[in-house]
């Protein structure tokens, strides 16, 4: 079980529960009414308290999320896939090749599967609530919510950054590709750049150029599916290893791209928490082979796109 404890100050007295909840600590209005149907779910000074009483100066109020009942399948995990955690989150550092959720066709190989194993050695249970997703050759970062509470928090606030190794050499350092995506009629799967899609933003930052190949940072502000993919090669420039949007498969066997970094709140220190995952094998040796190099520290992004 996962509590959170708040001691009312001047500037909230006379708030009422469900209002203080909302507006200052941003619980969804779900976590609230599932809250206010749990015997511990939410008490003011010990007591059990209704959603609509006020609060008061001094007040303590506490509120309390039980673990979940239903979990994947457990799989042992490498040690080395949980690269943070605290009371309310886990990082977890995705191989390549591995799904992030169960299919029909992915049963135990998948992100979701260890998750539930580093909970089952530990005698939790806990629901698997990644708040952002990579696709299956994608590598990298995936931060997951241990509650729901917390999930909802960080639904619109984790901010990442990716490294992608791209076919050809872009002439400028800084591109900013503003274009609608939409999937394919004729596939389940492709996406292209179409009026008919939704809007997404991704911003392109060259840092290294090599014999016919690219490193670059990348940044998205919205999430579609296979953005950093579409609209490189929309620019001309596929990332390397993608046969779907592009053609090269000469030095790695998926499409370069990898989730390096993850930025986040961290509700019991007041600031954000940035967490880091290092260069897979296959990716620093296509690096290698293309004769790309990572300076650090790297080139930053313009500021109007921070």
């Amino acid at each position: 079980m996962r509590s959170y404890r708040y001691v009312i100050c001047k500037e909230h007295d006379g708030m009422r529960v469900q209002d203080y909840l909302k507006q200052v600590h941003g619980y969804s209005r779900r976590n609230i009414i599932k809250l206010k149907q749990l015997p511990t779910g939410l008490v003011l000074n010990g007591s059990r308290i209704r959603t609509v009483d006020l609060l008061h100066l001094g007040d303590v109020l506490e509120t309390s999320f039980p673990d979940d009942k239903r979990t994947p399948t457990a799989v042992e995990a490498d040690p080395g896939i949980l690269v943070y955690e605290d009371d309310d989150v886990m990082v977890l550092d995705k191989p390549p090749f591995m799904p992030v959720h169960e299919s029909k066709r992915h049963q135990e190989d998948t992100l979701a599967n260890l998750f539930a194993g580093i909970c089952a050695q530990r005698r939790q249970s806990l629901s698997f609530r990644p708040i952002n997703r990579l696709d299956r050759d994608t590598s990298g970062l995936v931060v997951a919510a241990k509650n729901s509470h917390y999930a909802s928090i960080l639904w619109k606030s984790v901010k990442k950054e990716y490294l992608a190794v791209v076919c050809g050499v872009p002439p400028q350092n800084y591109y900013r590709i503003e274009a609608p995506i939409a999937r394919k009629e004729d596939s389940l799967i492709e996406r292209y750049v179409s009026d008919k899609g939704q809007s997404a933003l991704t911003h392109c930052l060259v840092i290294s150029r090599g014999k016919g190949y690219s490193l670059c940072r990348v940044r998205i502000e919205t999430g579609r599916t296979h953005q950093i993919r579409v609209h490189m090669a929309y620019l001309g420039y596929p990332l390397a290893g993608d046969t779907l949007y592009g053609e090269d498969q000469r030095w790695i066997n998926r499409h370069a791209l990898h989730c390096y970094v993850a930025q986040f709140p961290d509700l019991s220190r007041k600031h954000n928490r940035e967490v880091f995952s290092p260069l897979p094998q296959d990716f620093l040796t296509l690096m290698e082979c293309a004769g790309l190099t990572l300076q650090q520290p790297m080139p930053d992004f313009p500021v109007q796109t921070l």
